[in-house]
């Protein structure tokens, strides 16, 4: 089955049905065109709606109204941002704890590539983001994304190039934003955070 198209032009597909006999006819033209008209109206009306109640196409209160259906509030923000976060929320609700849940989540909330490592035996995870400019942000909704019995890190940076990264291992308990910085001596280049979700 097809997807319905819409067609802005029922006055002239209608008159081009017409048999010949009475295309010179103003009387039937005018009934004709009367009446295609107002069936134009509908399709036009019945478009709009459809239209309006699709996320990348609503604006304003309809995009509220979506946001509200599956749980993101606006919080401030613009169209543009706010469809974002419409989009992001139904990939979080529609999530089954899959990796592939956590890379989509955690690749559409940041914004950038994000690189998954998997360790089975212990039910743990690692998200690498680099360029993040919303890491705290996107642990909370990977909270949700998560199966269950699973845990994650999410290792970040907020700049783009992920070769002046300096990353630990041995800290314990990470906090979401909580930045560990290097204290050996050596200069510090950069350094990431480490978020447990």
């Amino acid at each position: 089955m097809s997807l319905p198209v819409y067609d802005p032009n029922h006055v002239l597909e209608g008159l081009a049905l017409l048999l010949q006999q009475w295309r010179s006819s103003p009387k039937v033209t005018g009934i004709l065109t009367t009446y295609l008209k107002q069936f134009q109206v509908l399709e036009d009306t019945v478009w709009d709606v459809i239209n309006s109640r699709m996320v990348d196409t609503a604006v304003g209160a309809q995009l509220d109204m979506l946001g509200d259906l599956v749980g993101e509030a606006r919080k401030g923000r613009n169209d543009t941002d706010y469809r974002a976060a419409v989009r992001l929320r139904i990939r979080v609700n529609r999530s089954q704890g899959r990796a592939v849940d956590v890379i989509d989540v955690a690749t559409q909330g940041s914004g950038a590539p994000a690189i998954y490592r998997e360790y089975p035996e212990s039910l743990v995870w690692e998200v690498e983001l680099n360029n993040s400019s919303s890491p705290v942000e996107v642990a909370k909704l990977l909270m949700q994304t998560k199966a269950a019995a699973s845990r994650g890190y999410i290792v970040y940076t907020v700049w783009p190039t992920p070769a002046d990264t300096m990353r630990w291992n041995s800290v314990t308990a990470p906090v979401a934003g909580r930045v560990w910085a290097h204290t050996s001596g050596a200069p510090v280049k950069r350094w990431a955070g480490v978020a447990t979700v």
